[in-house]
Formats: C-alpha cells, structure tokens, sequence
C-alpha cells in the first residue's frame, strides 16, 4: 500500500514526465553546466557561432556555411546564379 506521501512524489513524477512530453518543461530548473560564449557572427545570415563550430572564412569576414558565403557574394554581386546547360 502506497503512503500519502508516495502518492504524492508519484503524482509530482507524473506531471513532470507529462509535461516534458509536451515541451512545458522549465529548463531553469536544469541549467547549463557553462553558458557557451558566441565567438562571432555569420556576416550575412547573422548567425551565431560558437566555439569548436565549423566556419568559412572569406577575406576577414566569417561564414557558417558555404551557402551563406554563396548568398552574401550573389547579393553583393561578385558571383551570379545561373542554369547550367550543355
């Protein structure tokens, strides 16, 4: 027989479990062991990147990736889109 108690732990597992099924779930309560520090930020998409992440660095501005730097170079007009035909 379970003690009031133990019903009581039991429902407040119950909640949590439910609520971390529904994404309600209060990360606060579980902090990050460090905050990670952004290093910098891609200069055409903004985003941000973090120490040990993979980057493309063109002339001395910093790329998350190879289609950003395709974008950025598209709409400063250095490089241009076209169908590739035979």
């Amino acid at each position: 027989m379970f003690s009031r108690k133990d019903r009581q732990d039991y429902l407040e597992f119950d909640e949590s479990i439910t609520a971390l099924k529904e994404g309600e779930v209060n990360v606060d309560r579980f902090p990050l062991p460090f905050e990670p520090e952004v290093v910098t930020n891609c200069e055409h998409c903004d985003a941000e990147l973090y120490d040990g992440d993979d980057g493309i660095i063109y002339g001395r501005e910093t790329y998350c990736d190879e289609q950003c730097l395709a974008d950025h170079l598209i709409d400063l007009g250095a490089a241009e889109r076209v169908e590739v035909r035979k």
